[in-house]
């Protein structure tokens, strides 16, 4: 877990986003839909959002069956939501 994730000024959800992504990634840094929504706490539209909110700073990018994590240098830091 990257703690800058915290100075990203990113929604409750974002970050718990964030925490589940980190937690359930697999070794290439990706995590799928299936087993993102099989823990979500939240629904499906606030699950949307905080994906499209990461995107915004570039922790993560979406791919085939779900999302991967970027490197924490490739984040953009400066952008507040």
């Amino acid at each position: 877990m990257e703690s800058i994730i915290f100075e990203l000024g990113l929604t409750v959800e974002g970050t718990s986003l964030y925490l589940l992504l980190d937690a359930i990634k697999n070794a290439d840094g990706e995590a799928g839909l299936d087993d993102i929504r099989a823990r979500w706490q939240s629904t499906e539209e606030k699950l949307k959002m905080s994906i499209s909110e990461l995107q915004a700073h570039r922790v993560v990018a979406e791919v085939e069956d779900g999302v991967r994590l970027y490197p924490v240098e490739e984040w953009i830091v400066s952008s507040r939501s």
